[in-house]
């Protein structure tokens, strides 16, 4: 099979391990808000449970799932959007200190796997639901497995961050959204485009967007048998445990 002329990398969970910084993030400040620390796991569980979905998807079921536990008052819609905001507001600017503080683990081999795909002359781009400056102050806060900083090193695999796109806030995965304009923006056919993805709701949207082959990828995953059955439903090509695979499985 002919190596891609382009491959897309999803962010969280394939690139950066953030989603356990993110989740204990939200549940410590749901906790809070409603000072009630019965509330974190339970927070934590449904946005574990719900992979791939963003907090701008889950921000009003886990309000509608805690009242229904009894752990805090029915709100209405509007009372949800105003509370969503305030937490989302809130985790935003501590979940960005954080990384500063602790740096945001990247995916083992990196760097040298990046340099592999470069040197085969592949594009390499990032397509996320996160926004655009949440991508870059993320990317600058990487640290490999030994905890050197090696943000520096990063955006220019990806054309200095020219290459990094984001889903609008109405186009969020599973909407092929962020991947067509990634394909726009190269210019490069989607059957020449492979996916790395490690939800199954961007599994679909590469799908829709017309990508010729998706790789599952489950090596940041903390349910990974689960997370790997899902990805295969959705259509994945292939399901990759590792990140040092991928440059194999390209054919």
């Amino acid at each position: 099979m002919p190596l891609p002329r382009l491959i897309i990398f999803d962010f969280d969970g394939v690139l950066a391990n953030s989603e356990p910084l993110a989740h204990d993030n939200l549940g410590t400040l749901y906790a809070k808000h409603f000072d009630n620390q019965e509330i974190k796991p339970l927070v934590e569980r449904m946005l574990l449970e719900n992979h791939g979905k963003t907090h701008l998807q889950l921000g009003h079921p886990i309000l509608v799932y805690l009242a229904e536990k009894g752990l805090i008052t029915p709100l209405n819609e509007e009372e949800r959007q105003k509370t969503y905001d305030q937490i989302q507001a809130s985790h935003h600017g501590t979940l960005q200190h954080r990384f500063t503080e602790e740096g945001l683990p990247c995916v083992p081999s990196l760097v040298s796997t990046l340099n592999t795909l470069k040197n085969k002359g592949i594009t390499l781009a990032i397509g996320s639901n996160s926004l655009p400056d949440r991508l870059l102050f993320s990317i600058e806060n990487f640290v490999d497995e030994n905890g050197q900083h090696i943000g520096n090193q990063i955006l220019p695999f990806f054309k200095g961050g020219d290459l990094l796109f984001s889903a609008p806030r109405a186009f969020q995965k599973p909407h092929p959204r962020v991947f067509q304009d990634a394909l726009e923006a190269t210019g490069i056919p989607g059957e020449e485009a492979v996916v790395v993805e490690d939800s199954p709701l961007g599994v679909e949207a590469a799908l829709k967007a017309g990508v010729g082959r998706t790789f599952g990828f489950t090596g940041l995953n903390r349910t990974p048998e689960a997370v790997t059955h899902h990805l295969q439903e959705a259509g994945a090509t292939q399901v990759l445990t590792s990140f040092e695979e991928l440059p194999n499985a390209l054919g």
